[in-house]
């Protein structure tokens, strides 16, 4: 009725959406085509409008108590969006206003410096909030897939690098078995273990931390931490029961994380069927564990939606050897930084298109990148065209909200059909970092994904890798 239908024109259709519960609920679906820049219809884009169904006094008084001190994720995500974009730009200009100062004196190196960590502070408690608001309060989507832990080594040193760097504190690695496999959602455990040795990096008054990983009882594997070679020191292990335990102002107050960053490291627990434990080794060695089971469980059926369709992919690993060193584990860790390393760029002989609409975002990454040959701005595709026409870019960052009626994903798609963009990176940004974006901007054809504030050594380090 729509794709091969050879309208031109808006059309609206009455169709039925099924809901998690089985029921139906009709909707409006308005089909608008979208062309491409040569005019020829490319894609369309489908909106959808619930049709308000008739309630009666008894859902008005179910859904005024269902509301009763819950957070509207939707309303929340769409505050701290609009709330982000100014923030991100005072963020932007205030670093670049830090680094312009030749020979600062100590106060004003100490406020740039208590500025860059409540930046951090402040980004981390609204993503955490937003995203721990999300799981209490929908239906919570699962794609258990089989994984091998040693592979996710990589992404957990990355999430947790910025964290170390600051605290100047060395994530290591104690015993890992490369055997290691269990069934679970990805995105979910990294989020839950990226935050675990977060937590261990902030609290720890030692140089290290070691992550282990090993098999625990039957049908159990578990994630360990210590901060010496040998056990955990009481100080860390005090610390994790404390910031567990139900008293959650314990945590804030001790050890300054916001409630959010733990609520959503207890959720996750929850979902993911896990507990926590202080495990004894026969050495005498002692940890703090979370321990997960190695066949997925849905701990919760009323609130879950688990994928099990036939695109699931179970990673089937070829057998590793039982253990694997400390020092094979950190060289596969640095394997990607080391080759990125290899090859100099030079930013000066690239050129770049910011498709933005915030004219404060496009004088903040003028400001960041002013080291690029060339940077060309445009608030909208329509303006960017004529220069995607005449023009030739190395690359192209794109905003995903923008003027006019194409937003960043209708935009990539028209570009990469162009002359000459096929193969031209293109990087996606947006102001609100929603759990595993960066893998939908990537499955969406994006290059990479960037996200705000758009500051020069994370572009740097982006751009590196693309042309690498």
């Amino acid at each position: 009725n729509i794709f091969h239908s050879g309208l031109l024109k808006t059309v609206s259709l009455e169709v039925e959406f099924k809901k998690p519960s089985e029921t139906f609920h009709k909707a409006t679906v308005i089909s608008t085509p979208i062309k491409n820049f040569s005019g020829d219809i490319d894609s369309f884009s489908l909106i959808v409008k619930p049709i308000e169904e008739p309630t009666t006094a008894k859902d008005v008084k179910h859904t005024q108590e269902d509301s009763v001190g819950k957070i509207d994720p939707p309303f929340l995500s769409n505050v701290f969006h609009e709330i982000l974009t100014p923030i991100n730009v005072i963020l932007g200009f205030t670093q670049e206003l830090g680094e312009s100062i030749n020979n600062p004196n100590e106060e004003q190196k100490e406020a740039v410096e208590i500025i860059k960590e409540n930046q951090k502070l402040l980004l981390q408690i609204m993503d955490n909030a937003v995203e721990y608001s999300t799981l209490e309060q929908k239906v919570i989507k699962f794609r258990p897939e089989q994984i091998q832990f040693i592979a996710l080594l990589n992404e957990l040193k990355e999430n947790t690098r910025k964290t170390a760097e600051d605290k100047k504190v060395e994530l290591a690695y104690g015993k890992i078995s490369s055997s290691i496999s269990l069934e679970t959602d990805k995105q979910k455990f990294i989020s839950l273990l990226s935050l675990f040795i977060k937590f261990a990096i902030q609290i720890t008054k030692e140089n290290s931390i070691f992550l282990s990983a090993s098999t625990y009882e039957e049908n159990y594997c578990a994630v360990g931490i210590k901060d010496t070679r040998n056990s955990i020191t009481p100080y860390l292990s005090k610390a994790f029961a404390e910031i567990f335990s139900e008293d959650e102002n314990m945590s804030r107050r001790n050890y300054g994380f916001s409630r959010f960053s733990v609520k959503l490291a207890k959720k996750l627990i929850e979902l993911l069927s896990a507990r926590k434990e202080i495990i004894m080794k026969e050495d005498g060695t002692n940890e703090f564990a979370l321990v997960f089971p190695v066949k997925f469980v849905a701990a919760d059926k009323e609130k879950m939606e688990v994928e099990t369709t036939s695109a699931q992919k179970i990673v089937e690993a070829k057998p590793l050897r039982k253990q694997s060193t400390q020092a094979q584990v950190e060289k596969t860790v640095s394997e990607k930084t080391k080759a990125v390393e290899k090859k100099h760029l030079e930013i000066s002989q690239l050129t770049c298109l910011y498709l933005e609409d915030q004219v404060d975002s496009q004088l903040l990454f003028k400001v960041q990148m002013k080291d690029l040959k060339s940077i060309e701005f445009a608030p909208s595709f329509e303006s960017a065209l004529p220069l995607l026409k005449t023009k030739k870019f190395d690359f192209i960052v794109m905003d995903i909200n923008l003027q006019g009626e194409y937003n960043g994903l209708d935009a990539l798609r028209i570009i990469q059909k162009m002359p000459g963009y096929k193969d031209v990176p293109i990087i996606a940004s947006t102001a609100y970092l929603q759990p595993g974006a960066r893998d939908s901007f990537i499955a969406a054809g994006f290059t990479e994904f960037v996200s705000k504030p758009l500051l020069r050594d994370k572009l740097i380090e982006v751009i590196k890798t693309l042309f690498a």
